[in-house]
């Protein structure tokens, strides 16, 4: 079945649950209030936020530390408390009427935790032998960062790809591209990223947070997910019976750019909606040595919308997600035919990607006694070209992808969980431009699986098998397929059409012991899988980065990994300490080889094969003086190492070894001026010298950054703000993971970074 009529038969299915489901929302509904109070001195804690993620229902306690949500349906929830100083509380709470909840926090300097995503069931981090981490947008902004991608990378075990500073892609523990799945609104997002110089495109406009599951987890998530999972997750929504909106403001004084995005959102407790749109451009960045890099400008427009609601037994979501982005590259053969243009120009009349992203998302859940069903299904449109001058497309290529995920979720006893999921996608690719490097083609996967948790005494257990295949038939395609080009293939002819299915299956098996209070031991065994991607099966074509013929094989296997990885975290009021060791083996590992063969003057390169592994480790510290609460200090480091078995070669875009550390001084509230933070940090980035095939060694560097970050009431105006410097010092180095350090070319110098936020009610 093609994509596009799955997505009407989608859309069709979707507008009918929105029926049925608006139908009943005039049902009575459940009431959850209490009251929260200091565990210590009894005192009621006001402005603690209160969280129920199935249902994007927010709300905050008073000044009395009371607090009242009134449209719950019946069924398991998960519910969070958080509040800046204080321990984040978790608890999973089965509504079956209107009740009370009366909570108490206890003190704590260290930053409370989020509910997190594990694919299945929100719970806490602490909670699964996966590892898991997050960061949020309020972060993002104070870091500086560019990007989502941008600011995952300065977590340990997270780097990024980068092409200048506007195009990157994340890159967690040493995989990238097709072995990191992207979730969009809970749904898989490909955004064609099998090419090593096509970004991951996602700002951070109308986005709450971005959470992080290291580790292969196909086994919740289905195909590609050998490295991990970035689960990008959209902004809450306004508290009951409230209006409000928000508008922000950013300028990066680097590529000279700004960005701008404003929002508008409501929740009348019977139903939450909200709008938002944002544009954002920036001119050429400057590298530390203050030279302009030419055609690494970007520009991003972005909009978003939502609407949502809750009855006694269901909960229902909708988001659409627009965004157009422009971006300029770079590349060796075209450095010395780029003209110099004015400083602040933002043209687009040399090379550039233009990349149109356009998705729709339909989240459903339905509460039943002792259980409840979830099915996640949407839309996703993606229009990516290449224009190589003088407005003439080249490559021009949609990828029109229906992606799907549904589970039932049945407590078989107090500390047991059971948990049945499936999940799967229907894709096409169409090539639309003169230019063509892979076929249009047909994808489609399926994959099932079960997960068991049980808690026991100190233990946490939890479990799965699962299993699914993916079927790729690629088409007969325009200025692609060729009788006899003159190109020996590992497959043949491998040019013409062809079929290719590859069943796997997939197992996860892990623990938690919390053996002593504060101390917690997690260890996972899990497996991943990951299909042959289109360009790996079937590339035909010139990689214009980097001056390279490339070519597929059919017949490569589906690429499968084994991870080990151990955990030990111990917290105390004032102290956290993480350690993480793993070990990751890859069977059948995907990578490019070159050949004796040169086609039309390049060099010819072929997708293959062999075993490889990775280990490395991450570590990370955070430590207030009891006393001197005010005063914080956080380090981390990651360490990685990957080679080919009985190879000894290394593999691709290993990033370096990294330490980084941060000194951040809480000042006292005043009368205009609240949560004042001043923060200096450091990265100190180690030399690579086990570059892979097509890299070079890269010396260490070390950087410098300066933040601070607070609100200011401007009368009864508040405006939170945040002046950001990074690279103080302005020093030119090239980091391991850039694609143009071969060309002599050096990653963003110093940037200054305003960011302005000023949230209002209506």
């Amino acid at each position: 079945m093609y994509p596009e009529k799955s997505g009407l038969y989608l859309v069709t299915l979707i507008m009918l649950l929105a029926f049925v489901s608006h139908c009943s929302i005039l049902q009575g509904q459940n009431i959850l209030s209490g009251t929260i109070t200091d565990l210590d001195s009894q005192e009621p804690v006001r402005d603690v936020s209160i969280f129920i993620p199935e249902l994007n229902l927010t709300t905050s306690s008073d000044s009395n530390g009371n607090y009242k949500l009134s449209s719950i349906p019946s069924g398991e929830i998960t519910i969070r408390f958080a509040k800046i100083d204080y321990h984040s509380v978790i608890l999973t709470v089965n509504i079956k009427q209107d009740q009370s909840l009366n909570v108490s926090m206890s003190v704590s300097p260290v930053e409370a935790q989020e509910i997190v995503v594990t694919g299945i069931r929100q719970s806490s981090a602490e909670e699964t032998s996966l590892q898991v981490t997050s960061v949020s947008q309020i972060q993002m902004r104070q870091t500086g960062s560019f990007s989502i991608s941008d600011a995952l990378a300065k977590m340990p075990g997270i780097s990024q790809l980068t092409t200048g500073a506007g195009i990157s892609k994340p890159v967690v523990r040493g995989l990238f591209g097709n072995r990191v799945l992207i979730l969009l609104s809970g749904l898989r997002f490909d955004n064609q990223q099998w090419q090593d110089e096509h970004g991951l495109g996602l700002s951070d406009v109308g986005v709450d947070r971005a959470e992080v599951i290291k580790g292969p987890v196909s086994l919740l998530y289905g195909s590609d997910a050998v490295g991990g999972v970035i689960n990008v997750i959209e902004e809450k929504a306004a508290e009951e019976n409230s209006k409000t909106g928000d508008v922000s403001a950013r300028l990066f004084s680097n590529t000279l750019g700004g960005e701008t995005d404003f929002g508008f959102k409501g929740n009348n407790s019977k139903m939450h909606w909200r709008i938002r749109g944002g544009a954002e451009s920036h001119a050429d960045y400057k590298a530390g040595n203050e030279v302009r890099i030419v055609n690494s400008r970007f520009n991003t427009f972005t909009g978003k919308a939502s609407l949502g609601w809750n009855n006694r037994s269901q909960a229902h979501e909708f988001n659409y997600f627009f965004s157009r982005n422009y971006y300029g590259f770079i590349a060796g053969n075209l450095l010395e035919s780029l003209d110099t243009d004015a400083r602040f120009s933002r043209s687009m009349e040399g090379p550039h990607h233009v990349v149109m992203l356009n998705t729709l998302s339909s989240q459903n859940t339905w509460f039943y006694s002792g259980s409840k069903l979830v099915f996640n299904a949407g839309l996703q449109s993606n229009l990516r070209q290449e224009q190589e001058g003088g407005n003439k497309i080249s490559l021009n290529m949609h990828l029109f992808t229906v992606p799907y995920n549904i589970h039932w979720e049945k407590q078989l006893t107090e500390k047991t969980d059971l948990i049945l999921a499936s999940d799967g996608m229907v894709q096409t690719n169409r090539n639309l431009g003169s230019r063509v490097i892979i076929p249009d083609a047909n994808t489609v996967e399926g994959g099932i699986s079960v997960f068991l948790k049980r808690e026991s005494g100190r233990f946490i257990l939890e479990g799965g098998i699962g299993g699914l295949v993916r079927n790729v038939k690629t088409l007969t395609t325009k200025n692609f397929n060729a009788p006899d080009d003159g190109i020996s293939r590992p497959s043949g002819d491998s040019l013409f059409p062809f079929t290719s299915t590859l069943p796997s299956g997939n197992a996860s098996v892990g623990m938690v012991a919390s053996l002593i209070k504060g101390f917690h031991l997690k260890i996972n065994v899990g497996t991943g899988v990951r299909s042959p991607n289109l360009a790996e099966l079937s590339s035909n074509g010139l990689h214009e980065a980097t001056i390279r013929w490339e070519i597929g094989d059919r017949d490569l296997k589906d690429e499968q990994n084994i991870n080990l990885e151990t955990s030990l975290q111990y917290d105390l009021s004032w102290l956290s300490i993480t350690a993480t060791a793993y070990y990751d083996r890859f069977f059948n590992y995907i990578y490019l080889q070159k050949s004796a063969q040169q086609f039309v003057g390049f060099d010819i390169y072929n997708y293959v094969q062999k075993d490889a592994y990775l280990r490395g480790g991450e570590a990370t510290l955070d430590f207030r003086v009891p006393g001197l609460e005010w005063l914080d200090w956080n380090a981390t480091y990651a360490t990685y190492y990957g080679v080919l078995v009985n190879d000894n070669g290394h593999l691709p875009f290993i990033p370096a070894d990294k330490f980084t550390a941060n000194l951040a001084i809480d000042f006292k509230d005043g009368k205009r001026i609240t949560q004042l933070n001043l923060s200096f940090g450091g990265d100190f980035v180690m030399a690579q010298r086990n570059p892979g095939q097509f890299e070079t060694d890269t010396p260490s560097y070390q950087l410098l950054n300066i933040s601070l970050s607070g609100t200011i009431y401007l009368g009864n105006q508040a405006c939170n703000f945040s002046l950001t410097g990074t690279n103080i010092f302005n020093d030119a180095y090239a980091d391991a993971l850039s694609r143009l350090k071969d060309f002599g070319i050096n990653n963003i110098g110093r940037d200054v970074n305003l960011s302005l936020n000023f949230p209002f009610t209506f």
